[in-house]
């Protein structure tokens, strides 16, 4: 028996219950706002969720409202509760310790048990936003992509909670303009098609392998709020424009926020692709601290977790530096901001020009779903990942060398099965222009936390040390906890001693 076979089995069988046990199960008693099939409620610091949904009844109809909750997979029935009351056709139900799991069946009835409703089936666990631009939304090739799990669930961009799978983001169903700008009518026409991807192509994301990894590590369901959306600047998620609901990017994830419940367990970003060019790039890091401020501030909770991917490479001749500034950008801000954590891309393969592939999103999702893990569980998220803590240059009997320590490893570091490590760059001079070579890059026999930078002769001063410098440099330093090593640069070389 299929899954949907054995769900509408098991339905039934409650549903027999119900009228064996006087209720039934009249459609005259309708849940309105604040509890849907498949949806996912936000638990709390002690692990349970509260339930607070209203509805209609017919005219005339009023009293006590009851509330009960059915854990189906261990056969346990909490008992009727009082929740609210029903007056002038309208009802209400609260109540809270609704402990992390499902799936439930929550049942709400009239005490005299005239009109009553079931809803079917509700989790309790953790919600994350999804949200940035084109590799956040997902254009990962779909072959092979990450299957679905049963407590992994999408309030997907019609608004609709239904079990999540590829493509995580499905913008022409999407019931904000900004997303979907067609109008209402091609709005409509889409979302009664269901949209078909069968067929897609392109579509695969990071999110479900982040929530499947989160379920395996904490045992919670997960919610996903997809809110991404490719090609778009800071500028474009500009919290000033929070006011302007769905015709602006900001105001979607807001108005999205509220409609899962107002309450998350933090947010993934990824995005900086659309702001490497110009001006821009200088402006990033400002723009950035102020919108995960304006984040925090506008969703009630100063330290929100925040964690974010690294921009990756980008297969196309041209001037890097913007690329750069932003990639370095991204590795201070992970520095100057509390509770936010950056996960590297660099080392990971694309599936088009700008693109990382479906084998990378995995990785991603999995190094993402590492650090919120570490900081559920009570541990600095910082740093999310290997970076550098110490530079130090000397003169061994084989010759002259840098050292550059990290902070951040689990299990020291890891290279190709060769020992050949590959990413870093010198520069020299203000300009950053003149590259000093480097003619062996390899983990240090003797701290396998730092990494050696041979070299003939030492760089004259300033000189500068970068890992990931470059539209599409090929970068393959991890730990032996799968983190990949930041993208850096420039930071200044100690000079040798005399």
């Amino acid at each position: 028996m299929n899954r949907r076979a054995t769900r509408a089995w098991r339905f039934f069988i409650l549903a027999s219950l119900l009228m064996i046990w006087g209720v039934g199960l009249p459609a005259a008693m309708t849940v309105t706002d604040g509890l849907a099939p498949w949806q996912v409620l936000q638990v709390d610091g002690d692990g349970a969720a509260a339930i607070d949904c209203r509805g209609t009844l017919p005219e005339g109809a009023e009293g006590a409202v009851e509330l009960r909750v059915v854990d189906a997979s261990v056969a346990e029935v909490i008992a009727w509760t009082g929740a609210g009351e029903a007056v002038g056709g309208e009802w209400n139900a609260a109540v809270d310790g609704l402990p992390a799991g499902g799936p439930y069946t929550v049942e709400i009835r009239l005490a005299d048990g005239e009109a009553s409703a079931a809803i079917e089936p509700v989790y309790a666990g953790d919600l994350w936003i999804l949200a940035g631009q084109s590799n956040m939304e997902g254009v990962g090739n779909m072959t092979d992509v990450e299957t679905p799990h049963d407590l992994v669930q999408v309030f997907a961009m019609n608004d609709v909670w239904r079990q999540a799978e590829e493509p995580i983001h499905r913008r022409a169903e999407s019931v904000d303009p900004v997303h979907n700008p067609r109008g209402e009518e091609g709005a409509r026409e889409a979302r009664e098609a269901n949209l078909d991807v069968s067929g897609a192509v392109k579509g695969a994301g990071l999110g479900l392998t982040f929530a499947k990894e989160m379920v395996e590590r904490t045992g919670r369901p997960v919610g996903l709020v997809p809110c991404a959306h490719g090609g778009t600047s800071m500028d474009q998620w500009d919290p000033a424009r929070r006011d302007d609901g769905g015709d602006s990017l900001y105001g979607a994830m807001l108005r999205r926020f509220d409609a899962v419940g107002g309450s998350v367990r933090g947010v993934l970003w990824y995005q900086g692709e659309s702001d490497t060019g110009g001006d821009r790039a200088e402006a990033y890091q400002d723009k950035f601290e102020a919108f995960i401020a304006a984040v925090r501030d506008d969703l009630g909770d100063p330290e929100l977790p925040f964690y974010y991917v690294q921009l990756g490479a980008l297969a196309q001749t041209g001037e890097s530096v913007g690329w750069n500034t932003v990639r370095h950008a991204q590795y201070l801000i992970e520095e100057t901001v509390p509770g936010v954590a950056a996960v590297a891309a660099i080392d990971l393969p694309l599936d088009d020009w700008i693109h990382v592939g479906v084998d990378g999103l995995k990785v991603l999702g999995a190094r993402l779903a590492d650090v919120a893990h570490r900081r559920m569980e009570g541990e600095d998220a910082f740093p999310g990942t290997p970076r550098p803590q110490a530079m130090e240059a000397e003169t061994a009997p084989q010759g002259r060398r840098f050292r550059v320590v990290f902070e951040g490893v689990v299990d020291g570091l890891r290279a190709p099965a060769d020992g050949r490590v590959s990413g870093f760059r010198i520069t020299t001079g203000s300009d950053h222009e003149a590259a000093h070579p480097i003619f062996r890059q390899e983990i240090d026999p003797d701290n396998p936390n730092a990494v050696l930078l041979w070299v003939q002769n030492f760089p004259e001063t300033p000189a500068y040390v970068w890992y990931g410098r470059g539209l599409a440099p090929f970068c393959n330093l991890t730990d032996h906890g799968g983190r990949g090593v930041l993208a850096f640069g420039p930071l200044p070389l100690p000079a040798p001693e005399d």
